[in-house]
């Protein structure tokens, strides 16, 4: 899969809040917990976006982003468990 143009800062940003995910036990399994905001906003003036609207939407893209993650993880472990 090919990013679009400007996709790399998310998905750079994504794959680093990631690495500080936590887990817990569930379905028979380990399974991701969300990133929290705090890390998110904290990540966010980390690269420098100050303005309002440039973190909303920040925030917004990555919490899609790791809702999309979690999803996919727990359809995986659906259907490796059968």
């Amino acid at each position: 899969m090919i990013a679009p143009e400007g996709a790399e800062f998310y998905l750079d940003a994504f794959w680093t809040l990631n690495a500080g995910r936590q887990f817990v036990s569930s379905m028979g399994g380990i399974m991701p917990c969300g990133i929290p905001y705090s890390e998110i906003r904290a990540y966010a003036e980390d690269a420098g976006l100050h303005d309002r609207n440039l973190r909303r939407d920040f925030v917004t893209i990555m919490q899609a982003m790791d809702g999309g993650y979690i999803e996919a993880v727990t359809e995986r472990m659906k259907t490796t468990k059968k």
